[in-house]
């Protein structure tokens, strides 16, 4: 059995929907569990894969727009700030060994503490990191000589673009296929890494799989095989 826990919480993304999804994807003898927020701290002793999907930021204490909240299928939520026991719990998840896994904007959570994105591989910097607007693009896979894209081709998706994603300088983080943003420019949409450069000791493989505005966007089949085989890779199985 391999035990799932996938974050959820935050405006925009209908990770709910999005969780229950994938869910429906994984192979026999395998649950996936959500957890709201920093629920998902507390519940990380029994996880086998940790998956980033909440987007919980400090400005979410100010209003936003009501549509914000319906396309996340959630009532407005004020942001609460990890406390030191649940921060230490994932830094004692990430030391074991465990993978992670972060989706889309997941990346962009708990920006008052930036070790999260450290442990991780993969952060949202305000200023610096960014998305394109809501529309159809071409993900290119460079080679499927990886686990993470074996078998899959090259495809369209809707979706935002996101781009200027940061990663710890020494990580050794490999890229295995890019969005065409413009002319000359393409920016990474799968990334994996193995090792605790710049993370911490004894941190295991992590992984990021850019995608995931909408349900929409996880409709190509090619995504669907992403998530299959970047599950199986973190998991080693």
């Amino acid at each position: 059995m391999k035990t799932l826990l996938f974050q959820t919480g935050g405006p925009w993304h209908p990770v709910d929907a999005q969780a229950a999804l994938i869910r429906s994807w994984l192979p026999g003898g395998w649950k996936l569990e959500t957890a709201f927020a920093n629920d998902a701290l507390d519940r990380l002793d029994d996880a086998d894969l940790y998956i980033a999907g909440g987007m919980l930021w400090p400005e979410l204490d100010q209003p936003l727009p009501e549509v914000a909240w319906q396309l996340a299928g959630l009532a407005p939520h004020p942001y609460v700030r990890p406390s030191e026991a649940q921060r230490a719990k994932f830094r004692g998840y990430v030391a074991s060994g465990r993978p992670t896994l972060a989706f889309h904007g997941g990346v962009l959570c708990y920006e008052d503490w930036p070790e999260y994105g450290q442990l991780l591989g993969f952060r949202w910097h305000w200023g610096y990191t960014g998305h394109s607007k809501y529309e159809k693009f071409k993900v290119g896979v460079a080679t499927d000589a990886h686990p993470v894209v074996a078998g899959v081709r090259d495809f369209e998706v809707t979706d935002e673009l996101y781009f200027n994603v940061v990663l710890p300088p020494l990580l050794p983080v490999q890229v295995h296929a890019k969005a065409h943003f413009a002319e000359w420019v393409d920016f990474p949409m799968v990334l994996t890494a193995e090792g605790d450069a710049g993370r911490i000791a004894g941190a295991g493989r992590t992984a990021y799989l850019a995608n995931g505005h909408s349900l929409e966007s996880l409709e190509p089949p090619a995504i669907r095989q992403l998530w299959l085989n970047t599950l199986h890779w973190l998991l080693r199985v």
